[in-house]
């Protein structure tokens, strides 16, 4: 007998659907894919941005945004311009960032999206980073997963060995944990056919992102009111969290809270906690600057999960 028309669809078919339903938006910063989850039924009017790290595209993040939906909020991501536009220059940030920070941007005012959150990861932080000093009209709170820029000074002879080692315990992590197999072998192809397209963009933002300090444009963005916290695994070679801490330390009330939590640099890929414990982080921004809590940093665990 054949299904009836009037069946409704699960919440699972309804994320699938907006999930396959892609869209490429003309922006600044070139034709920039967009992948947009409606909530069934929203908590929170703003919705969730996740900023893709380096190589990373909305099928990267597929996991992150069905845990988003999940937790009753819209959630967005992009896949940035692999070629086309040359973004206006602007004098203090390298063209790799703000061409990325544009595409950011433009999807925002093509989606008419008054504020949001972020969810940035690596790469991401930076680009979201950069966009928020341009534009800090458009942003709420902001959490950094991993996130580039916040350990100082690197050469990109450093940041390229760090990388491999990442790249190295990624495979170590398809082999030994079924779990975390599909995402991270997914993510694999996701950047290889993302350098692929056009190798000469990758490598001029993989040196942009080796070469970016972003402590002061936090330290002003958390002034003028937006909230910022970082989530940031234990055992990540890339961005190595002791030297995180120590900018962050010397920096003291930089940030409004600081999540540590074990695992490497591409977790927020594979491992549903990191996702929970981003927007775990983006509540207690939300309740802090909406709830007039005391305005005090925060640093948290996750449950068994301590570094």
């Amino acid at each position: 007998m054949e299904a009836s028309n009037n069946t409704e669809s699960s919440p699972g078919d309804h994320f699938e659907q907006q999930f396959a339903k892609k869209e490429v938006f003309k922006t600044e910063g070139g034709p920039t894919e967009v992948v947009d989850i409606e909530a069934l039924a929203p908590k929170d009017g703003v919705p969730v941005l996740i900023a893709p790290g380096w190589g990373e595209t909305p099928r990267t993040h597929k996991k992150s945004l069905k845990i988003i939906y999940d937790d009753n909020r819209r959630a967005i991501t992009v896949g940035h311009p692999r070629r086309g536009n040359s973004v206006a220059p602007e004098a203090e940030f390298p063209m790799a960032v703000v061409r990325k920070a544009q595409s950011l941007i433009g999807v925002m005012d093509q989606k008419n999206l008054e504020k949001v959150d972020v969810i940035a990861h690596s790469e991401g932080a930076i680009d979201t980073i950069v966009a928020a000093t341009l534009y800090p009209e458009k942003f709420r709170n902001i959490v950094l997963v991993n996130p580039g820029g916040l350990i100082g000074k690197d050469t990109s002879h450093q940041f390229i060995g760090r990388s491999m080692i990442s790249l190295a315990r990624d495979f170590t992590q398809i082999i030994k944990s079924s779990q975390e197999r599909g995402p991270l072998i997914k993510s694999t192809k996701e950047m290889a056919k993302y350098v692929a397209k056009n190798p000469k963009r990758a490598i001029e933002e993989a040196n942009a992102m080796a070469k970016s300090d972003i402590l002061e444009m936090i330290k002003n963005l958390h002034e003028s009111g937006i909230g910022i916290s970082v989530v940031t695994g234990v055992d990540d070679p890339i961005f190595p969290m002791s030297r995180m801490t120590e900018v962050l330390r010397i920096s003291e009330g930089v940030i409004d809270g600081f999540y540590s939590v074990k695992g490497g640099h591409n977790k927020l890929l594979a491992d549903p906690r990191y996702t929970k414990a981003a927007l775990n982080a983006l509540d207690d921004l939300r309740h802090k600057y909406q709830g007039n809590l005391p305005a005090q940093p925060v640093a948290r665990h996750l449950p068994g999960e301590t570094a």
